[in-house]
């Protein structure tokens, strides 16, 4: 299952963040179903997701939403506030109907790193996909509030979705994760994640809104060149191979039958039974 854009990677800023008044910092820690850990740094305007993998990290602007992948395996920094990647395999046409998700509330969950939470249960299309479990009470903290805010700004788009379809393996719960943040910041931070098998994705074992993060840790990397997401697609395509981008145009024909046979049956939905 594809992770809601705040739990993976993603994000922030350059050095004028080096000067910043006194706040109440704040680090949220998680684990994924295989263990590896994951925290959240949120400082005033500025955030930092770090993700299990160490190869790539997130920084975020709050306040001018931007964003930047820092990849440091390559040693670049792609800037994820500029114009989705233009391509050559084809675009996928989603129409003017987007796939129904619903999260359905399903009474008092579990206390979880000392919050009580609210079970929903996450479907698209009648699909379920996961359970979340959401506690408002995090929602009282400034720093926490305004992240999960920044945060919905900057959830996929619809074109944004039409790239997640085409380049990553494509599941109708994979737009659930693009489309709930925007719940979260009205019902509540996202506590644990259960597959709909009973399995753990995602759990929060502490958020700590009393510590103190260095300015640096914002800072982003001098050396790095930052580049645009054309400009890294474009160095990735130097790399595919004729046989890869057959099966690319292959898997974005079989997307388009299946979002074609979704809005048919949306169509059906929507019109009314003759009355006898």
């Amino acid at each position: 299952m594809k992770q809601p854009v705040w739990k993976t990677l993603l994000y922030l800023l350059p050095a004028l963040l080096l000067t910043r008044p006194a706040c109440s910092d704040v680090m949220i820690s998680s684990v994924d179903k295989e263990g590896a850990r994951s925290t959240v740094l949120i400082a005033g305007e500025h955030a930092r997701i770090n993700h299990a993998h160490n190869e790539t990290y997130l920084l975020l602007d709050l306040k001018k939403k931007q964003v930047y992948a820092v990849n440091t395996r390559e040693a670049f920094v792609m800037d994820l506030s500029t114009p989705h990647v233009k391509h050559g395999h084809g675009e996928i046409r989603l129409g003017k109907q987007m796939p129904r998700v619903q999260l359905i509330r399903q009474g008092n969950g579990p206390v979880i790193s000392g919050y009580a939470t609210q079970g929903y249960r996450v479907s698209v299309q009648e699909k379920y996909c996961h359970e979340e479990y959401l506690a408002t009470e995090p929602l009282a903290n400034r720093e926490i509030q305004h992240f999960l805010q920044v945060m919905s700004a900057l959830s996929d788009s619809r074109e944004e979705i039409q790239r997640n379809l085409l380049f990553d393996d494509s599941d109708p719960c994979d737009i659930a994760a693009d489309t709930i943040d925007d719940q979260y910041q009205k019902l509540g931070l996202p506590m644990k994640t259960v597959l709909s098998d009973g399995s753990l994705n995602r759990l929060i074992t502490h958020i700590d809104t009393a510590t103190t993060i260095p300015p640096g840790t914002f800072a982003l990397p001098a050396n790095y060149p930052i580049l645009s997401r054309q400009e890294v697609w474009q160095q990735h395509e130097v790399r595919l191979t004729a046989e890869k981008r057959e099966k690319l145009l292959q898997k974005n024909h079989a997307i388009q039958q299946r979002i074609e046979t979704m809005e048919k049956q949306r169509a059906i939905e929507r019109t009314p039974v003759p009355r006898p």
